[in-house]
């Protein structure tokens, strides 16, 4: 008579298993390594046997990075820096500015921790996303909003009736 299940996730140095009830549809395992490979294997259980076993490959999601905040700023760009995450386990990271339909993508590699995202509106503001990748597996989302300068004017004219124009940023 059908008992149950028992399913086995390893890295090849850890195991660990769980027997849920009949009645389960999934197990949740807690303590594993962000951004690594487990083998998992799932055996129906009875009185006297087990069946045969149902293998699969899984990777855990990279670790976040944190400390999300913005550099600098300016009247079109936006710096945002980052805190890389204490495992080693990704290949780098997405970032994504958002305003409305207007949206900037840029792909660091892992030993890069901050961005200029260049070619944006004055005083606006923006969602800003990161995000460590491990091929096509993503963190959890670290978000922040920030705005990029008003734009004020400031004309210099000078003995020989020169006109600069000087862009400046209010903070």
């Amino acid at each position: 008579m059908f008992t149950g299940y028992k399913v086995t996730v390893s890295d090849g140095d850890n195991v660990k298993t769980e027997t849920p009830a009949k009645e389960a549809t999934s197990v949740e395992f807690t303590g594993l390594t962000p951004g690594t490979e487990y083998i998992i294997i799932v055996v129906t259980l009875n009185d006297q046997d087990e069946s045969s076993t149902l293998t699969d490959t899984v990777f855990t999601l990279p670790s976040s990075p944190s400390a999300l905040e913005m550099e600098t700023r300016t009247a079109d760009a936006l710096t945002v820096k980052w805190t890389a995450p204490n495992s080693e386990m990704f290949t780098g990271y997405k970032v994504t500015v958002a305003e409305g339909d207007n949206v900037k993508t840029k792909t660091p590699a892992k030993d890069v921790t901050s961005v200029v995202i260049t070619e944006l509106t004055a005083g606006t503001e923006y969602s800003v996303a990161v995000v460590t990748v491990n091929g096509q597996d993503e963190s959890s989302i670290l978000t922040g909003t920030y705005s990029t300068c008003e734009q004020y004017f400031v004309y210099v004219v000078t003995v020989y009736l020169l006109i600069a124009l000087i862009y400046t940023c209010v903070y």
